[in-house]
């Protein structure tokens, strides 16, 4: 990100002091975890396959690192690295559960659909997120929010895009 101005700077560092979770979205690892998961520090979401609320805590900025507290006493770790300009690494941590890396392609990154209310992220090329143990192709649509059970501010949503977009990932037009 290209800061222009010494208002511009003193703005943002203002905005950082105010909000540790703007500070977290104003990297390209918590602007991705926002939009693909859906979650940011301090976030709290119903988990109603755990009967209670789930609360998600960063534990670490780099690699950004964010354990989300289920009532059953569950706490998953999620952390998410850039390997390469645009491509991102999620890896989840399941205690007995087990383990699962999953890489997103950015590059190939279209955004939420125009004209449909259906709310998965789409990107270009069938296998932009694949399963890092074995490369399988997962697709080229996912469904954000699935770790808060896919609810989400479209609108909000719309507004981390274009700004992940502009300021880290131009992705793909189509």
């Amino acid at each position: 990100m290209m800061i222009r101005s010494w208002f511009t700077r003193a703005a943002i560092a203002s905005a950082l002091l105010v909000s540790p979770s703007l500070a977290l979205a104003m990297t390209a690892e918590g602007a991705f975890a926002f939009i693909i998961l859906n979650v940011e520090d301090g976030d709290k979401f119903a988990a109603p396959n755990d009967g209670g609320l789930a609360s998600v805590t960063v534990t670490a900025k780099t690699p950004l690192t964010f354990e989300i507290a289920f009532a059953s006493g569950d706490k998953p770790i999620y952390e998410i690295t850039q390997t390469k300009p645009c491509v991102f690494d999620v890896a989840a941590k399941l205690g007995e559960g087990g383990n699962a890396n999953i890489i997103f392609d950015m590059n190939k990154f279209v955004g939420l659909p125009v004209f449909s209310t259906e709310d998965n992220l789409i990107f270009s090329n069938e296998c932009a997120i694949q399963v890092a143990q074995n490369g399988r192709c997962l697709g080229a649509k996912f469904k954000p929010g699935m770790l808060a059970n896919g609810d989400f501010d479209r609108e909000r949503m719309k507004r981390a895009i274009e700004f992940f977009k502009k300021e880290f990932c131009a992705g793909s037009p189509f």
